[in-house]
């Protein structure tokens, strides 16, 4: 018989966990009854009492413990609790079963967490019975009010979204920019459903601990990528475009694009040699023919802005031509391919030695 208090309402008035059996349960459930009388954890607390009463009266051989979990985000609050119940198990021997006991249908999303450790052989959900009078509801939404402006999980999205509203619509005020308003409001709210939505707050989270360097990676690359669209769309939306605005625009943009992916690379490379991976001759690869790619843009740029207006096909193609950029391309691209081969090469040799090498051990 386990309770479960995901989000930790008992460590943070000082009742640790694991508990383990009757007296020391029902002695935490009254110290916590004391503290916090309101609180539904307490109605958990004393329906696992009950059930574990009921069991014992029907011969089952049964003991009780209560878990508990983290206020900080579901991810912490499923691996403390896994972690615990595996404390309650080491220190009880066989168990060959357990019976779950909540105040709500957040503490039982980790039911799934825990069935691939001990078979879950029933859940008893308890609800709390609630008066339907005036003052009762008025108390109620007033502890709802309370949990969402206290707790960080809620406070994030009842304060936060708010507040960032609040100040992007004063700064926009003080720049001029209040027509920007219903765009910037509809962004944030957009933004907070789709995170809150896809649960994209503790994928990041957990993204950011499996990789710091590929996280400020992406981050960087997704800020350049953004940059390079935002000048594309201001040059193209001025009004009829011409070749050396083209030129202009491709000397901005293949740059941009060029550090995106490039931040990429460097952020893999950095990641494997923290990892002792020296096998790093495709990164570099990649960052040789970034170089060539955004050098041959470069020259390209550099030949169209010298056009005229409104120049002629043949133009163009002349300034394509003796810009360089295709023999550049080429070039690169040849280069890129015969050190492609030869990392194969010695990559494959590599490997055959480190197998003899392990061959040799276990001889």
């Amino acid at each position: 018989m386990t309770v479960i208090d995901l989000d930790d309402d008992l460590g943070e008035h000082g009742i640790e966990t694991p508990i383990i059996g009757w007296d020391n349960v029902l002695k935490a459930a009254l110290a916590y009854a004391i503290k916090k009388p309101e609180d539904s954890d307490l109605n958990a607390l004393f329906a696992g009492l009950q059930v574990y009463q009921q069991l014992k009266r029907e011969g089952q051989d049964v003991e009780i413990a209560v878990v508990s979990g983290s206020s900080r985000n579901e991810i912490e609050a499923n691996f403390t609790v896994r972690k615990k119940l595996e404390e309650v198990m080491s220190k009880l021997g066989s168990v060959e079963g357990v019976v779950i006991v909540s105040d709500g249908v957040e503490d039982e999303q980790v039911v799934p967490v825990l069935q691939s450790m001990v078979p879950i052989l029933g859940v008893r959900r308890v609800i709390v019975e609630q008066l339907r009078g005036v003052e009762e509801t008025y108390i109620l939404i007033g502890r709802y009010i309370k949990k969402a402006l206290v707790e960080p999980r809620f406070s994030r999205l009842f304060l936060g979204v708010p507040g960032l509203i609040l100040l992007s619509m004063a700064m926009l005020s003080l720049l001029g920019l209040l027509e920007y308003a219903k765009f910037v409001v509809l962004l944030l709210v957009g933004s907070a459903m789709v995170v809150r939505g896809f649960n994209l707050e503790e994928r990041l989270e957990g993204f950011w601990h499996a990789s710091p360097v590929m996280f400020i990676s992406y981050v960087l690359f997704l800020l350049l990528i953004a940059a390079a669209l935002g000048v594309t769309y201001y040059t193209l939306n001025r009004g009829p475009v011409t070749v050396p605005e083209v030129g202009s625009l491709l000397g901005y943009v293949a740059p941009l694009t060029g550090f995106a992916f490039f931040s990429i690379l460097i952020g893999r490379t950095v990641t494997k040699l923290l990892d002792r991976e020296f096998r790093i001759w495709f990164e570099i690869l990649g960052m040789v023919l970034i170089i060539i790619v955004v050098t041959a843009l470069a020259r390209l740029s550099s030949a169209l802005r010298s056009l005229s207006p409104n120049p002629t096909p043949s133009d163009i193609v002349n300034a394509f031509v003796e810009s360089g950029a295709f023999s550049i391309m080429l070039g690169g691209i040849a280069v890129v391919g015969l050190l492609t081969l030869v990392a194969r090469v010695v990559e494959r040799r590599m490997f055959e030695e480190e197998e003899g090498l392990a061959q040799q051990v276990q001889d």
